[in-house]
């Protein structure tokens, strides 16, 4: 992983890393996107609520509020990979291809900011207007995303709010000439978002509210051309269901010009966990519906205690963040998350749940078994577009996982250990990490992510003659795979290179473990440092 720049103190009004069509924005110094090498005499201001936040088409942000349980930016986060939304920051017009609109997400939910958007043009690139939306007076909503566009209109829609607001949802359309927002619907507190899907006519998004005693949840549909919208379905929870952030997976055309959307929600009936339900769009006719799911509610079938049911003061467990891996069999995937602020939980609380979907029933869900992730979970990044390989986000780092379809789960890759702020992936698949001491760092598919050192022998009995051995050095990429690497190799001690040298760099091997032959000279302190040479 190389380090790209540090910075201790960064202007609250600058993203520190920024995805466009044929640059990346790095602290506002343009970079031509496939070779990283800066554009000269040039530099992009851009405002922001929070410099933590990267903007790029797949994003995830630590939030910042008072009291960990409100606004959470998962809500956000789970637009991320839905097939028909390419980049819900960053939208290029669709009669202008040289102008781009840009909504950088505002992170610091506890101030009073507003809600900011750019319009910037490509060749020459430079910032040509911008706005701002005080989404205070409409109840606190920050975080907004693009949904879509037609020749007139950008709609988007947002669903996180300050702390004291308890949040708010917000939804409705940008006037592409003035960029002044209107807002289509959303005045409810302790209210969620999930986009669904759309069509030429119109956007789908499920809205919970779980305000006091108040539970439901409706499916929304909202007209383009009116910015109206309609509510197609309504569930009422009967106060069982919690204040927890609830993420539905992205939709699946499971039946011919009919998208489904699968989501978990803390419930307390009969001391279970969490319920499933699916809301099912009909592009046809514009219809819509949502059915509770049956599938083993059992401890067995994964149901279990320690899923922390959050309270109204947003304590405990605040998301259950769910997404959908597409195949021969679909499988629907859950883990619970937590705010960083709360860390009381235990660590089976967290445990990854998988469940196919039923061939003959949409509606049925098969519980297939969980893992236990032994990390105090903050959210899921999505690192290959299917879902297949993801990174879990905790309160140590980022811990990778591949899809096994053998056994149905996801089987760990490795645990890379940094204070995480924000972590984003650009279109090149190259991953960008924010780390709480103001560096960002990058990983692309080849690039080291550790240096493995392994040494002939456990032990060594030096009896006054000097020891022949040999260490094998690897280095192994974000798949835990094997690469070409340069390592520099520094001996301290009474340990030497062959040619009596105690610094060398060496290339690793793809195909298997490179060794190199070390003398042991006496029997004082030893050690042996290794680290890629970028």
């Amino acid at each position: 992983m190389a380090k790209i720049y540090q910075q201790d103190t960064y202007a609250h009004t600058q993203p520190p890393v920024v995805e466009l069509p044929n640059y990346m924005l790095l602290n506002g110094q343009p970079y031509d996107k496939t070779n990283l090498v800066p554009i000269p005499f040039k530099e992009i201001n851009l405002s922001a609520g929070y410099e933590q936040y990267m903007v790029g088409r797949v994003a995830w942000l630590k939030s910042n509020t008072s009291d960990g349980g409100r606004a959470p930016l998962g809500n956000i986060y789970f637009t991320r990979g839905t097939p028909d939304i390419v980049n819900p920051d960053v939208l290029v017009d669709n009669i202008d291809s040289n102008t781009v609109y840009i909504l950088p997400c505002i992170g610091n939910f506890d101030t009073n900011q507003t809600q900011p958007i750019h319009k910037l043009t490509m060749n020459p690139l430079a910032r040509v207007d911008g706005n701002s939306w005080d989404l205070d007076s409409l109840g606190g909503s920050r975080g907004m995303f693009f949904i879509g566009q037609d020749d007139d209109w950008i709609f988007v829609a947002g669903a996180s709010g300050r702390a004291s607001d308890y949040g708010y949802q917000r939804y409705g359309r940008v006037d592409k000439a003035s960029l002044s927002f209107s807002n289509t619907g959303g005045s409810t507190r302790q209210s969620k978002l999930a986009y669904v899907c759309q069509d030429v006519n119109y956007y789908y998004l499920l809205h919970q509210t779980t305000y006091l005693t108040t539970t439901f949840t409706r499916l929304i549909r909202v007209d383009k051309a009116t910015n109206v919208e309609t509510v197609l379905s309504t569930i009422n929870h009967d106060n069982t269901a919690y204040d927890g952030w609830y993420h539905a997976a992205q939709a699946l055309e499971l039946e011919a010009d009919k998208k489904s959307a699968y989501w978990a929600q803390v419930i307390t009936d009969a001391g279970l966990a969490f319920k499933w339900y699916r809301a099912e769009v009909d592009l046809t006719g514009g219809a819509g519906s949502q059915t509770l799911c049956t599938t083993d509610y059992s401890a067995g079938g994964g149901q279990s205690s320690v899923v922390v049911k959050p309270t109204q003061t947003g304590e405990g467990i605040t998301n259950l963040e769910s997404w959908a891996i597409e195949g021969t069999t679909n499988y629907i995937c859950m883990l619970p998350t937590e705010h960083d602020q709360y860390s009381s939980e235990s660590l089976a609380t967290f445990r990854l749940y998988v469940y196919a979907i039923d061939a003959g029933d949409k509606n049925n869900l098969i519980f297939k078994n969980y893992i236990d992730t032994d990390v105090r979970a903050w959210g899921v990044f999505q690192v290959q577009d299917d879902w297949k390989k993801i990174a879990i986000v905790h309160n140590a780092g980022l811990k990778f996982y591949t899809w096994n379809a053998g056994t149905e789960t996801y089987d760990v890759v490795q645990d890379l250990a940094y204070g995480i702020e924000s972590v984003m992936r650009d279109a090149n698949d190259r991953i960008w990490i924010r780390t709480s001491d103001g560096s960002v760092h990058m990983i692309s598919a080849t690039s080291p992510t550790r240096v493995e050192v392994t040494m002939e022998n456990a032990t060594y009995n030096y009896q006054g003659s000097n020891i022949a051995t040999y260490a094998n050095v690897s280095a192994y990429d974000i798949d835990n795979a094997r690469i070409v690497a340069n390592v520099q190799i520094v001996l301290e001690g009474s340990i030497y290179f062959t040619d009596n040298s105690q610094n060398k760099t060496i290339t690793t091997s793809a195909s298997g473990e490179t060794q190199v032959d070390m003398v042991i000279k006496g029997s004082s302190y030893t050690r042996i440092l290794a680290s890629v040479v970028v």
